[in-house]
Formats: structure tokens, sequence, C-alpha cells
């Protein structure tokens, strides 16, 4: 996941991407309701709209394609395409 997020972000800059260590951060993890890893947040103008949990809406695998990735952040409209 973070291989596709640091290609899609150098494309985007549009969008701020922010990484997040689960481990360090407990506090986050618990407010943001993360159970699997990885997740990936999106926020609209501070707000949580949408969250891409796994790989399941990616086709399964962690073998994705980014563009994938790409079409599922535009579909949040986290990524203006």
């Amino acid at each position: 996941m973070d291989m596709h997020l640091s290609k899609i972000a150098v494309d985007h800059g549009e969008t701020r991407f922010v990484k997040l260590d689960a481990e360090k951060a407990p506090f986050f993890i618990k407010k943001l309701g993360v159970q699997v890893l990885p997740t990936v947040c999106c926020f609209i103008d501070g707000v949580l709209k949408d969250k891409v949990t796994g790989f399941e809406e990616l086709g399964g695998v962690d073998t994705f394609k980014t563009l994938t990735l790409i079409r599922r952040l535009v579909k949040s409209k986290a990524v203006i395409p």
C-alpha cells in the first residue's frame, strides 16, 4: 500500500497524504475505528468521508495495480481524476 500511495502522491498535489504507524498511534487508531491493516482513511475538509479497508476492494490481493487504488480514491473524491 505504501508504494502505491507514494506513487499517487507525486501526481496528485491537490491531496495531502499522511502515513501513520498504527503501533505508535493507538489514540488515532481507536478514534478512527481501524481494525484491519492496511486501512486508508479519506478525509475531506477534515471530516472522515470514506475508508479503504484491507485489500477486498482492490481485488483481494496485495499485488493490485496502482490504477486500481487511484480509481477507488477517485470514487471517494479523495483524489481528483
